[in-house]
C-alpha cells in the first residue's frame, strides 16, 4: 500500500470501471482481476479484510500453487474501488498495527512465529 495516491486510485476506478463497462464475472477477462494471495500478499490485505469488503469472488480460475483448490479472483475495478473508500483505508490501518504489534512481541520475546505466517529474518 502507500504507493497510490487518493487521487491516483480514484484515476484508475474512473477509468477501468468504463473500460470494462462492469461485465459478467465470468465474462471478464483473466487479467482483468487479481487472485486472492495477490491481494494478500502484494496489496496487504488480510482474509478478514477480503471477507468484510470484496465477500465472494467474482471468478474462480486456475490455482497454480494447488491444483486441487481453485483461485479466487476479484475483479481489478472493484478492488480499486474499494481500497478508495475510507472505511476500508481504517480497517486496513487497524489491521496493519495489529500485525506490526504482534511482530514486535514476536521479536521482544524470542519467540519464532509459527510456519509461513511472517517473513523469517534473514
Amino acid at each position: 500500500m502507500g504507493e497510490l495516491s487518493d487521487a491516483e486510485i480514484a484515476g484508475l476506478v474512473e477509468e477501468l470501471g468504463p473500460l470494462l463497462d462492469d461485465p459478467p464475472p465470468e465474462e471478464a477477462p483473466e487479467w482483468a482481476s487479481w487472485s486472492h494471495r495477490r491481494l494478500r500478499v502484494g496489496r496487504g490485505w488480510t482474509d478478514a479484510l477480503i471477507r468484510d469488503f470484496l465477500g465472494e469472488p467474482d471468478r474462480l480460475g486456475v490455482n497454480v500453487f494447488n491444483r486441487r483448490k481453485e483461485s479466487r479472483r476479484y475483479l481489478i475495478h472493484r478492488v480499486l474501488a474499494v481500497e478508495a473508500t475510507p472505511q476500508w483505508r481504517e480497517a486496513y490501518e487497524k489491521a496493519r498495527k495489529r500485525s506490526e504489534a504482534a511482530k514486535r512481541r514476536v521479536a521482544e520475546h524470542g519467540q519464532k512465529p509459527p510456519p509461513g505466517r511472517w517473513p523469517q529474518p534473514e
